[in-house]
């Protein structure tokens, strides 16, 4: 029984994280409808014709990307399942892998069954966060989740693989001159995937917040012991301490 208990209370500890996180949707694609693919997304250049929606997924074969063609917030909560196809290619000896692409950061998935946080040293302070995924095997769901929440022009990202916590770090957040954010892509590099479940939803701040003020939201919650060490050089303090 205690045993029971105590797994009961580990899995609810797990999932909370992204649970809260998870506000009002803004975008959501299970891929059954192939008509609206093209409606919905902006295929990466040169792989036009070559991913495609069907089956309720869409294949990236052997590499490419996605954007979507809905603005990207400043703060933003995104998830979906990725399955890693397992296709024989003797091209394939060196680095495969596939997720999240945002600001030049890498949030990803390996060929060997781990996480791994890519970053170019010259903006961000630093890459290779790594991990193991529990459990992994090919053709088998793998549910990814990345959390953007934002104090000024510096950026908290979480990432969480199959609801457990793997990776966070503070980066800078940069805007475009049209006021706009790079936009987040799905991508796969030397890697033969799927994807299904893909879903963008504002970030959820309390159990009474407005679905409205989400996006205008103000950093009135401190976050009580958050590390400088997980911050780049440019960051100080307090500027971290503002991000919940």
């Amino acid at each position: 029984m205690l045993k029971k208990v105590l797994f009961l209370l580990g899995m609810i500890a797990t999932f909370s994280g992204f649970a809260q996180d998870r506000g009002t949707p803004i975008f959501q694609d299970s891929f059954d409808t192939k008509d609206t693919f093209a409606e919905n997304w902006v295929v990466g250049k040169g792989w036009n014709g070559r991913i495609k929606s069907s089956d309720g997924k869409v294949r990236l074969p052997q590499g490419g990307s996605l954007r979507m063609r809905h603005d990207t917030p400043a703060e933003f909560y995104v998830e979906m399942n990725i399955i890693l196809n397992k296709v024989v290619n003797k091209n394939n000896a060196g680095n495969s892998f596939c997720g999240f692409k945002i600001e030049g950061f890498l949030f990803t998935i390996t060929k060997h069954g781990g996480y791994w946080l890519a970053a170019s040293p010259k903006g961000s302070g630093g890459t290779g966060m790594s991990g193991k995924i529990d459990g992994f095997q090919f053709g088998k769901p793998v549910k990814i989740s990345l959390t953007r929440k934002t104090a000024g022009d510096a950026a908290k990202y979480i990432l969480r693989i199959n609801g457990k916590e793997a990776v966070t770090r503070v980066f800078n957040l940069k805007k475009s001159p049209n006021g706009k954010y790079k936009p987040l892509e799905i991508f796969s590099y030397n890697l033969d995937i799927s994807v299904d479940d893909f879903g963008l939803f504002m970030v959820k701040r309390g159990d009474d917040d407005s679905p409205n003020l989400i996006f205008n939201s103000g950093f009135e919650h401190e976050l009580d012991g958050f590390p400088p060490y997980y911050s780049t050089p440019s960051f100080n303090s307090k500027t971290i301490s503002e991000i919940p």
